[in-house]
């Protein structure tokens, strides 16, 4: 969808085997899907206890979901076709979860931010959604999230969101409980009504959103000349 200034492509990505059930099954794999948000970066190599396990993983694009068996694994990576590895840590995977892997830039060097999916239980009328701010040069937004056919204009602001802070604190991972039906997602200056830009979204019934951002601020124009995605998980 085009807009003067600003470009924001709203992709759905379906899992396919991803129904409800899995939110709640006691299986004995975990879960994986690897995003990558670094701007500009080359295609990057993942390797779990030096296994390639996913390539090439290009900017802007996420794996499927793959299982992995529980545990505690190495993770290195590296752009494509190198051994050049940029990270090598250490992360645990415990038994029957759901994570996703972002690539972020942190200052200037590409470092995996893992959330896990902890789903709520929904019912029929009821969806969940949850933001995250991966572009590296943002100033903070508050993220007013409104149900386009109310008549209250007083429906609470989805935190005042920074770059990956959800890596110091972990409950702004955690997905937010909502009516099912379309919302206008409103980012603004922080601590103003500024509305720099709005994304508009379909909550369906039962379903778990995640919102990305990814991309450069133009710190020129003073807008949000970033990308937003949503990640759809049945």
């Amino acid at each position: 969808m085009n807009k003067p200034l600003i470009i924001f492509v709203i992709v759905f990505f379906i899992v396919a085997g991803m129904s409800n059930c899995t939110k709640t099954t006691t299986s004995i794999p975990s879960v994986l899907q690897v995003v990558n948000v670094y701007p500009g970066s080359p295609g990057q190599d993942i390797y779990l206890n030096s296994s390639l396990i996913k390539t090439p993983i290009v900017y802007g694009i996420d794996t499927d979901f793959f299982s992995i068996p529980a545990g505690n694994y190495n993770i290195k990576i590296a752009p494509t076709n190198t051994t050049n590895f940029t990270i090598n840590n250490n992360i645990d995977f415990s038994t029957s979860k759901n994570y996703i892997m972002f690539l972020v830039n942190e200052g200037g060097t590409i470092k995996p931010e893992v959330v896990q999916n902890n789903y709520s239980p929904l019912g029929f009328d009821t969806s969940e959604i949850r933001i995250l701010l991966f572009s590296p040069n943002s100033p903070p937004f508050d993220i007013w999230v409104r149900d386009t056919v109310a008549t209250d204009t007083t429906q609470p602001i989805y935190y005042t969101r920074y770059f990956n802070d959800q890596y110091a604190n972990r409950t702004y991972s955690s997905y937010l409980v909502l009516p099912s039906g379309p919302y206008n997602l409103k980012f603004r200056a922080t601590g103003t009504t500024t509305t720099l830009d709005s994304i508009s979204v379909t909550l369906n019934p039962g379903i778990s959103y995640t919102i990305y951002t990814r991309g450069y601020f133009d710190s020129s124009r003073n807008i949000p000349a970033f990308t937003i995605d949503t990640l759809i998980h049945n």
